[in-house]
């Protein structure tokens, strides 16, 4: 079994949203997403958005207005 991670793509609009926050605020950040899915298996984990800010994680996903804060 071999785990296989692709690139899922951010809406547009949310996008600009973080952006422009972030932006506004003078902030870096780094932005990752993608889905994980197992080789040969029907199974597959959407993996929320990843925003990292001063070493602290902000989890979402497209669909969902909830933020979760991993830190």
């Amino acid at each position: 079994m071999q785990i296989v991670k692709e690139k899922q793509e951010i809406y547009e609009e949310l996008e600009k949203k973080i952006n422009n926050i972030l932006k506004f605020n003078n902030i870096k950040a780094k932005l990752e997403n993608g889905i994980i899915s197992l080789t040969n298996t029907n199974i597959a984990y959407i993996e929320p958005h990843k925003l990292e800010i001063n070493e602290i994680t902000y989890l979402f996903f497209n669909e969902c207005e909830d933020v979760y804060i991993n830190n």
